[in-house]
């Protein structure tokens, strides 16, 4: 033990102070980091455990409540069993009366859609009826005009021939 004192005397003495501060130094900065790690390594190491812990708690929390439902769950759906049935009545008639009201809105776009192409086709029917006779007074008169012209002719030639 006393030769290994004596030869870190002799290390330490034959140093240059640069290298003894350096030494110490990094000596130092060894034991610091050491212990820092040390510390940080408890710290997290804890903290795990407590999160481990924490999700087996949750874990039985949830499986005894899951029981409880299962067990209290019968009795309040016998206590909920009209309130439901009355809820679910009201949605339904909600929605047949929003169904509705659809549905007339459409009957109601459809009929006025139909009255306006009915009175197209009649005022159609009206104006194809008046063009009809007015084509037919118009072929009477050139009828009327072609026997007039033909008889005008008729009397040109034999009065040229007279």
């Amino acid at each position: 033990m006393a030769s290994m004192a004596i030869r870190l005397v002799f290390i330490f003495d034959n140093m240059h102070p640069i290298r003894w501060i350096a030494f110490l130094s990094k000596s130092v900065r060894t034991i610091v980091s050491g212990l820092t790690l040390n510390i940080f390594t408890v710290i997290l190491g804890g903290m795990g455990l407590v999160a481990v812990q924490a999700e087996v708690v949750r874990q039985a929390f949830l499986n005894t409540t899951k029981q409880e439902f299962a067990k209290a769950l019968p009795q309040i759906a016998e206590q909920q069993q009209g309130e439901v049935l009355q809820a679910v009545k009201k949605c339904f008639e909600t929605y047949e009366a929003e169904v509705t009201e659809q549905i007339n809105g459409d009957i109601a776009a459809r009929r006025s859609e139909l009255v306006n192409l009915l009175n197209q086709k009649e005022s159609y029917d009206v104006n194809r009826e008046s063009e009809s006779t007015r084509l037919n007074q118009i072929e009477m008169q050139m009828k009327s005009s072609l026997e007039q012209l033909s008889t005008l002719q008729q009397l040109a030639t034999k009065t040229g021939k007279a």
